[in-house]
């Protein structure tokens, strides 16, 4: 879905954008834009919950990280800071994980160009010198937004588990004599919500694979860019020296 670049020639487009994408196309990028927003609020309120940020104070907490990736982060390692639930500790990994990988996919789709039309290949800005590509077909585009609509299924159970862990690692600590008492009422919530979460990461894991980039000839990536320059320079130069 995603790469280095590795067409280092002119590309085939027309730079019109009517010509170059399809409605279709279009339509995809717009769902996965907002299919992802909708992710990123969840995962952002699972960060909250890790800590015990609800209601009111849960936008001021979220807000006040420094970005994304440091909530992912502060997110898993508070997790795994709970006692109950540990053998699906790898699980909850798993779903922040591929949360990250969907946001590297979803940031290279909403910030490319249409580079190479018939191959259906995005060029991405240009980042510290380099430049990546993404797959712009409908197909992958249908597959990544598929993803972000199974990931967003699986994460709304997490929320629910993650409040009830931490409602049992707090009072773990400070009310340890309560600690039996409360497991009998948070217990039977977690065995709902828990197959509902491994269901819906099962249905995620089952999707087929993202296609891979098709192999093009050097001679099927459009034109010598430098070639073309250097020719004109050294035409430029004769007339010059006319």
């Amino acid at each position: 879905m995603k790469r280095s670049s590795k067409i280092h020639k002119s590309g085939i487009r027309t730079g019109d954008l009517e010509k170059d994408l399809t409605p279709e196309q279009f339509g995809l990028i717009g769902r996965i834009a907002i299919a992802y927003n909708e992710c990123e609020i969840l995962v952002q309120l699972i960060y909250g919950a890790c800590f015990g940020a609800t209601s009111k104070i849960s936008e001021e907490f979220i807000s006040r990280t420094n970005g994304l990736e440091s909530t992912v982060v502060l997110a898993r390692k508070a997790i795994r800071e709970f006692d109950e639930c540990k053998e699906h500790h790898a699980d909850f990994d798993k779903t922040l994980e591929f949360f990250m990988e969907l946001k590297r996919f979803r940031d290279a789709v909403v910030h490319s160009r249409m580079f190479h039309v018939p191959a259906g290949i995005g060029k991405g800005s240009l980042n510290k010198g380099s430049q990546s590509e993404v797959l712009l077909t409908e197909k992958a585009l249908q597959g990544l937004y598929d993803r972000l609509l199974r990931l967003h299924e699986e994460l709304l159970p997490f929320i629910l588990i993650v409040l009830l862990l931490h409602q049992l690692h707090m009072i773990r600590r400070f009310a340890p004599d309560q600690l039996a008492q409360r497991k009998k009422i948070i217990e039977p919530m977690l065995q709902v919500v828990l197959p509902q979460y491994l269901e819906s990461q099962d249905r995620r894991r089952s999707l087929a694979p993202l296609p891979t980039f098709p192999d093009l000839q050097e001679d099927q990536q459009g034109l010598d860019i430098n070639k073309i320059i250097s020719e004109l320079l050294s035409n430029l130069e004769k007339l010059v020296g006319t």
